[in-house]
């Protein structure tokens, strides 16, 4: 892959991600004999890392939902997509009522808790292109891409109060 630019040969870069998740970069660089030299660098542990800071900035640490940002990203797909095929977008939002006090009674232990169980029992009413998100504290949101609404919201409501 070496780049010809009026007789001068640059160095190139290419990464190489193979099918057992090793990842490695190979470089190539032009020697002034003509020849070139080419490295080849590990770089499976950066590439894990940078996979997981990329999945830490787009999900809730305490509960592992989607975090704003990314509902965010896949709310506007999910209507640009609505716009070009007229299809249907649903949003939910569920505030969980006295949180704080369930915070200042039993403590944040207690309301970490619950947290996790209703963030639980979202995902299990979830569809694969469904997106839960914790919007705050108490709060979470759900996008629910090419969904008819009727039969959404009765589910929903009643299995997130059970």
């Amino acid at each position: 892959m070496a780049h010809q630019s009026c007789g001068f040969r640059q160095t190139t870069d290419s990464i190489v991600e193979l099918r057992n998740w090793h990842t490695f970069k190979i470089r190539h660089r032009p020697m002034p004999d003509g020849g070139w030299v080419a490295t080849h660098e590990d770089i499976t542990e950066q590439r894990r890392s940078e996979v997981k800071i990329e999945y830490m900035a787009h999900h809730d640490a305490l509960t592992d939902l989607a975090n704003r940002v990314l509902l965010n990203e896949r709310l506007e797909a999910a209507l640009g997509r609505r716009t070009h095929r007229e299809e249907m977008v649903a949003v939910h939002h569920l505030d969980l009522d006295q949180f704080k006090a369930i915070n200042d009674t039993f403590g944040h232990p207690a309301g970490d808790k619950l947290l996790k169980i209703v963030a639980d029992r979202l995902r299990g009413l979830a569809r694969e292109t469904d997106t839960i998100a914790r919007m705050a504290a108490m709060n979470s949101s759900s996008c629910r891409p090419r969904s008819p609404l009727p039969p959404t919201r009765p589910r929903l409501r009643n299995a997130s109060l059970s």
